[in-house]
């Protein structure tokens, strides 16, 4: 494969679930650090995110495949079978049209992220654009690129471009120092108890790129794994998303109404925990009014200045040094977006 550094095309696909509010963002961003293509499948989205990027050049749009195109291939029974009660399972089947189609066209990497996911080039490595980095791991003949995760810090009760606006994210969940763990505590409504929990709330397992023709499959949405048993792959780890987990009251709201009938356990059998069973019930609950929601996401998840004051502490008196920053601030989003400003939030502004 040519590895001439302005013929290295990377695409990225998304399924979406209602994220009208982010997609434009998220696509924008994309295509301006030189994504080739956006692979958008929706997935019963009743918010109108389709209508708001179909046009967009370079963007390709699809319900999710739920039809009997994959069920004949045994590499994809886990998915195939449960694509009806799973929307992780979905993700997975579009993940895989998305590489067939990447194949096609000659796109040489393809990233599988969600809508509220921003690839993140390596803060420290010296990459200037996304095909630079993946011209580097394509001649280390690396098969797949796996990232970590930085999560937002939600300060505002709601944001117009979260994208734009916020620059404040968690490094990380667990530090080597357990004196530079941190832990806030989260009232249940219904019972009063103090949860204590850890200050990060979404997963911290990354997400993934492969390079395209390897033979490499979906394991779940985080992985991807060799299609054949005793396949070699290669994997490095590298770069980052910036994940942007219930960042204000709206969102919070938008993703427990998207949990509220979906199995109580993931694709992998694991059962959803107890926090964000929480979340699903006080949102859906019929006797939970909106001002309910709002103090108990203003008292519980958003972070004040006291509660972002403490990421900067260790749990020792707050006087210790931390061995390990807690936080970092990362203005490469807000610098690609600020020049589609206008157009993003003239088109958000309609939902």
């Amino acid at each position: 494969m040519d590895l001439d550094i302005f013929k290295m095309e990377v695409a990225i696909v998304i399924t979406v679930k209602n994220e009208a509010r982010l997609l434009r963002q998220n696509i924008f961003y994309h295509l301006g650090i030189g994504v080739k293509k956006m692979f958008i499948y929706f997935d019963n989205t009743t918010d109108g995110g389709r209508e708001l990027v179909e046009s967009i050049d370079g963007v390709f749009c699809s319900e999710s495949i739920t039809s009997n195109k994959y069920d004949d291939l045994p590499y994809l029974k886990k998915f195939t079978n449960q694509k009806f009660t799973q929307h992780s399972a979905r993700q997975c089947i579009n993940s895989y049209d998305a590489e067939l189609q990447c194949i096609k066209e000659g796109i040489d990497w393809l990233i599988s992220i969600d809508a509220d996911e921003f690839f993140l080039l390596p803060r420290s490595e010296g990459y200037k654009t996304i095909q630079e980095f993946f011209k580097s791991a394509s001649a280390q003949n690396y098969d797949i690129v796996r990232f970590g995760v930085f999560e937002v810090i939600p300060r505002k009760m709601k944001y117009d471009l979260v994208a734009i606006e916020e620059t404040l994210f968690k490094t990380k969940k667990n530090f080597k120092s357990k004196f530079d763990q941190i832990y806030f505590e989260i009232t249940d409504p219904y019972t009063k108890d103090k949860i204590t929990t850890h200050f990060w709330l979404s997963h911290n397992m990354g997400k993934s790129a492969i390079r395209t023709g390897r033979d490499i499959i979906p394991h779940n949405v985080h992985k991807y794994k060799a299609r054949h048993e005793g396949q070699h792959v290669k994997t490095l780890f590298s770069g980052h998303i910036l994940h942007y987990f219930q960042y204000d009251l709206y969102d919070f709201i938008k993703k427990s109404q998207n949990f509220k009938l979906r199995p109580k356990h993931y694709l992998s059998g694991k059962r959803i925990g107890r926090l964000k069973n929480l979340y699903i019930r006080l949102v859906n609950d019929e006797n939970k009014t909106i001002e309910d929601i709002t103090i108990f996401y203003k008292k519980n998840l958003l972070f004040n200045q006291r509660k972002v004051s403490r990421l900067y502490k260790t749990r020792v008196f707050n006087i210790l040094p931390r061995r390990e920053d807690a936080v970092i601030e990362i203005t490469d989003v807000r610098d690609v977006l600020l020049p589609y400003k206008s157009l993003i939030y003239t088109r958000d502004r309609k939902t």
